[in-house]
């Protein structure tokens, strides 16, 4: 369903988009929803019986959903969605967000 959202709202019209209340705050979008995808897959990792979900494999694997599918969502905008433009620092965003969200994945494990 994430996965859905995600790609439901990058193909969003972008003249329809609201203006950001401050410079880059797209950027944060960015870093969020990817932070969300990978700490949902971690957790699916987790809760399918891969307690060890933080081990480097999994991690990396994770990661690498996560650089692909923004990479891809971005070549979409680019290429096929209308109104929209696909750009680097965008795939930076994601690319961090997935990031960290393996890296903290087992912190929030912690806190629930």
């Amino acid at each position: 369903m994430w996965l859905i959202t995600i790609t439901v709202l990058s193909g969003y019209p972008g003249n329809k988009i609201p203006k950001s209340p401050f410079l880059n705050f797209d950027k944060l979008v960015h870093l969020g929803v990817y932070f969300i995808l990978s700490i949902m897959l971690c957790y699916w990792f987790y809760i399918k019986g891969d307690k060890n979900s933080t081990s480097i494999k999994t991690s990396v694997l994770i990661v690498l959903f996560g650089i692909l599918y923004g990479g891809f969502m971005e070549i979409l905008q680019e290429y096929i969605f209308i109104n929209r433009i696909g750009n680097w620092y965008d795939f930076f965003a994601n690319t961090i967000g997935a990031f960290l969200g393996v890296v903290l994945f087992p912190f929030i494990l912690k806190l629930l």
